[in-house]
């Protein structure tokens, strides 16, 4: 489990980062939105997801290729870097989750039968303080299904299917706080990874 570091260090990179693009919101945002189609005719369900950063696009993953690829010019030169293989398994670990949860929903909440589509929308955000926040929600036909409420280490129930997976993930409470600390504390971690690469990057064209 990562540690949040000290608040400092955070406050200090996200300063630094005053001549970049990104330098104008007051916080920043790594966000991972995963999709998964299932069809009634029995198919494995076929999977993809996409990162943004502060809601620019810069990874993309299908079950086809099954790995991530890079997205944007600014990513040149960042996948033969730690930051990179820390994304690749990261992802692949939001993956596996995702299919674990994703059959839970159906077998739980009795949607087994006919075409569904199924969404999972995670990830953290750096305020200017270095405070820290974590999200992590999970959604049924374009529509909310299950929100983490990590305050309580609980989750709400925002859809009629949703109360037998509440009560059943609740039964669990180390997972839910593996989640939160995954948010609030890995994901935290990597988004300032990115933070910085670019800053650095940034700093290297000007002088070139």
């Amino acid at each position: 489990m990562a540690s949040e570091g000290p608040r400092w260090y955070v406050q200090l990179v996200l300063f630094m980062l005053c001549l970049t693009p990104y330098a104008n919101a007051e916080s920043h945002r790594l966000q991972y939105n995963l999709f998964a189609m299932v069809s009634s005719d029995g198919e494995p369900p076929s999977y993809s997801a996409h990162g943004y950063l502060d809601d620019e696009l810069f990874l993309h993953y299908d079950s086809e290729s099954q790995r991530p690829e890079p997205r944007g010019t600014w990513l040149d030169g960042l996948v033969e870097t730690d930051t990179w293989k820390k994304e690749k398994s990261n992802v692949k670990e939001i993956g596996q989750d995702f299919k674990i949860t994703l059959r839970q929903i159906m077998d739980q909440s009795n949607l087994n039968t006919g075409s569904h589509t199924f969404q999972e929308t995670l990830g953290c955000e750096l305020h200017e303080d270095g405070t820290r926040r974590g999200f992590w929600k999970y959604g049924y036909d374009g529509r909310d299904f299950l929100i983490l409420q990590p305050e309580t280490l609980t989750w709400k129930a925002v859809h009629p299917a949703a109360g037998n997976l509440k009560n059943a993930l609740e039964e669990e409470p180390r997972e839910i706080k593996i989640k939160k600390a995954k948010t609030e504390g890995d994901c935290c971690d990597q988004l300032l990874s990115y933070l910085k690469f670019w800053q650095e990057k940034k700093a290297g064209t000007d002088v070139g």
